[in-house]
């Protein structure tokens, strides 16, 4: 499907740009175009394989109503950044101050890596600090570190126990009342959303669960004892 309704012969455009609004509604529709326009404002580069991961009508959709806190910049926690999409979806979207952490190693694609710091560079995200290694690891030395966050963004390329092990420390990591976004690996595959749907049947009663495209969507409705 091409990203841009302007990229269309000018017959066929009114045609999916109905078929559209009706999956995503014209609010989250207009998320696509203006996305475009601030992607472009800023010279802002990414994979061709991330736009449909990260689709601005999907994280619209699954913002939308999200209750983040008022004032202070918003605490995010970032799993799986890739070339940093995502990342300017939310920033743009939310038009919010992030501050917080990104977690990933990249598996060794430097060229993945240099966009992703480019992109940061030229959004002025520097509130954010990079952890470079598997999350793993990271995501359970934050815990101990006792940091919040009031949303997390899981991108995780991970589809066996780390995938179950980053679910239940981010949980743990969010606060209460806060979003956990997770989608790729984690929804895109039925072994993943399995992972995801056990996650939630475990802790139902503390994460209401939700389905945005490509994206689930976890807010915290209560503490979850270790």
């Amino acid at each position: 499907m091409p990203h841009s309704l302007r990229a269309l012969p000018r017959r066929l455009a009114p045609v999916l740009g109905a078929a559209l609004k009706v999956r995503y509604g014209a609010a989250a529709l207009d998320a696509l175009a203006s996305f475009q326009v601030f992607a472009e404002a800023h010279r802002l580069e990414f994979a061709p394989a991330a736009h449909d991961q990260a689709d601005p009508r999907d994280l619209a959709a699954a913002l939308q109503d999200a209750k983040l806190p008022d004032g202070a910049p918003t605490r995010a926690l970032v799993v799986g950044a890739h070339d940093g999409r995502t990342l300017a979806v939310v920033s743009h979207l939310t038009g919010r101050r992030l501050s917080g952490v990104v977690v990933d190693d990249w598996r060794g694609d430097e060229a993945e890596e240099a966009l992703f710091l480019r992109n940061v560079a030229r959004l002025d995200l520097s509130a954010l600090s990079l952890r470079r290694g598997a999350s793993t690891t990271i995501l359970p030395s934050l815990l101990e570190e006792e940091a919040r966050f009031d949303l997390i963004l899981m991108q995780s390329t991970l589809r066996g126990w780390g995938a179950l092990a980053d679910l239940c420390f981010s949980a743990a990591l969010l606060n209460l009342g806060g979003v956990l976004l997770a989608g790729e690996a984690l929804v895109q595959t039925p072994s993943s959303k399995a992972v995801v749907d056990r996650f939630h049947q475990a802790f139902g009663w503390a994460l209401e669960l939700g389905t945005f495209g490509h994206w689930r969507r976890l807010v915290k409705i209560a503490e979850i004892p270790a």
